[in-house]
């Protein structure tokens, strides 16, 4: 049984969460067919300080690790992907250790990190790839040009996790 089910006292059988689980696997592999990757979103438990992120699925099958991006609203988190994901599938690379200045796919600057630890934080695309999987993470910097680490920066710090310090 899941946390929310647990704390909502809501029973969910074995049986059921296989069929859920089935349906969300036929949802990706559709979306994949059609569209070259799909984009998992897991809501923030900002009690618990665990912020919302987003992630793609499919994007090893184009031979480029999947994106990953924190602290962002379900829409802003998949315009962004979408955009980038555009341009792996045009051919294009996003490589880490890079900063992408302010443009079309973003108003904010964005750095890209490796992530060390993928497959504890992308669960979907971890059952689907498994030890092949490679995630890039996609950090925002927010209107004033600052990142996270930066002392400047104006949203609290835990929205966007430095790769490797967070796992779901």
């Amino acid at each position: 049984m899941c946390k929310e089910c647990e704390s909502l006292g809501c029973e969910i059988t074995p049986i059921q969460r296989l069929q859920w689980l089935d349906q969300e696997d036929a949802w990706v592999q559709d979306m994949i067919r059609n569209h070259d990757w799909a984009i998992k979103a897991v809501f923030a438990e900002p009690e618990r300080r665990m912020p919302s992120f987003a992630y793609t699925i499919g994007l090893t099958e184009l031979g480029h690790p999947e994106l990953l991006a924190f602290g962002l609203t379900e829409s802003s988190a998949g315009a962004l992907l979408n955009a980038l994901g555009d341009r792996v599938r045009a051919g294009g690379i996003i490589p880490s250790s890079v900063l992408i200045p302010p443009g079309d796919v973003c108003p904010y600057e964005l750095a890209i990190f490796d992530v060390p630890n993928p497959s504890e934080i992308l669960f979907a695309a971890a059952s689907r790839y498994g030890p092949m999987l490679e995630a890039r993470q996609i950090v925002v910097a927010d209107p004033a040009g600052y990142f996270p680490w930066d002392p400047a920066y104006s949203y609290p710090s835990w929205l966007q996790p430095m790769p490797g310090t967070f796992a779901a």
